[in-house]
Formats: C-alpha cells, sequence, structure tokens
C-alpha cells in the first residue's frame, strides 16, 4: 500500500456564478471562467507551489471534462513549477441538471416532492439526484484505490472539481453521514481541502 495526498480544488469563478440564468441558456459543461477565475487559478497555482514545496516526485492533477475545470487546471498549471501528468476524468463533473421545460413543473410541486422524498434522493425529471453524485464520488475512491493511474509514487494528488461533487468526494472519504454532507458548506471558488489515502502500491 501507498499513502497519497490528495489536495482536491473548486474551479474558479465561473461566467454563471456571476450569472446564474446562464444555466439556463448554455450548457453547463459548456460554461467558462471568468477572467477573475482565471486570475484566482493562477494566484492558487503560487500558493500551491509555497504550501506543498516537497514536490519532487512525480505529481499528477486530475481535472474534470467541463471547460471551467479544465481552464482551471490549466491556469494552475501556468504558475506550478514542476512538471505534472494531466489526467481528465469523466467521474468528477458536476451534478447534471435537466432544463427541459417538458420535464419542468410548478415550484411549489417540486418543494412539497423534495421534501417528501428528501434532498438526497430527489431528483428532476432526468436530472442526477446527490445520491448520483455520491456513487460517482465513491467510484472514483475506488478508481484511485486500485491506481490505474498508477500513481502510487505520487505524494501530492490535485484534484480539480466542482462544489457538489467535492462535498460527495469529502463525504465519502471521511464517512459522513448523509445529515453530515448535506450540512457541509461548499468551497468557494479555488478553495480546497486536503485528505489522505491509502491505494495499492
Amino acid at each position: 500500500m501507498a499513502s497519497i495526498k490528495l489536495i482536491c480544488i473548486r474551479h474558479g469563478e465561473s461566467e454563471a456564478n456571476v450569472d446564474p440564468k446562464l444555466y439556463e441558456t448554455l450548457p453547463d459543461y459548456t460554461i467558462p471562467l471568468t477572467e477573475t477565475g482565471r486570475h484566482q487559478a493562477r494566484e492558487l497555482g503560487i500558493e500551491l507551489n509555497t504550501t506543498f514545496p516537497l514536490m519532487d516526485n512525480p505529481r499528477y492533477l486530475i481535472h474534470s471534462p467541463w471547460v471551467r475545470a479544465r481552464q482551471t487546471s490549466e491556469e494552475i498549471m501556468s504558475n506550478l513549477f514542476i512538471d505534472m501528468k494531466i489526467i481528465e476524468d469523466p467521474l468528477i463533473h458536476e451534478i447534471s441538471l435537466s432544463h427541459s421545460l417538458e420535464e419542468m413543473k410548478t415550484k411549489e410541486f417540486f418543494l412539497k416532492e423534495k421534501d417528501d422524498y428528501g434532498h438526497f434522493y430527489f431528483k428532476e425529471g432526468t436530472s442526477e439526484s446527490y445520491n448520483d453524485v455520491y456513487k460517482r464520488a465513491r467510484l472514483f475512491v475506488q478508481e484511485l484505490r486500485f491506481n490505474p493511474h498508477n500513481i502510487a509514487n505520487a505524494s501530492n494528488v490535485f484534484v480539480v472539481s466542482h462544489g457538489l461533487f467535492l462535498i460527495m468526494l469529502k463525504g465519502v472519504l471521511n464517512n459522513l453521514t448523509i445529515k453530515e454532507i448535506l450540512e457541509e458548506r461548499w468551497l468557494s471558488n479555488c478553495q480546497y481541502f486536503i485528505s489522505h489515502m491509502e491505494i495499492q502500491g
């Protein structure tokens, strides 16, 4: 077994963080960073150089395939003074939400149904539920533990993803209950948390 340190980062400020109405007109995965978001990511790259100075062995950065996560990774990398292997992992994207008008009902109906069914398991139409995202986070951790990316020789692995996915990932890594997961606060843009895990060497 080998021990790795996961540095789990939320993407920088996106255009939809500034104007949420963009979610109604653009596919979520296409929404890019703002210039502020790019600046946040570049500044984070500088911070990571000083916070994790012992980075003289192979390093890995795993990012969501969505545009804002990929752009965040690129900007972080622009200020890291090290070589790093980049991996795009489709498991770690943000929750998929449906905005189909055919699937939308009244707001009052959804609020009642969500309360009746439970926030963790409720889904609208073809959207994912929180539970679906949790399952993806659990699969991602299993993937890391069985080491298909050959990261056993890395002391630091950066994961660039999204607000809700990172809450679920933290829940999996720390064996949190559903109640504890729902009480977790979202990371701000370009904030991160650190976790340690054992993987197969």
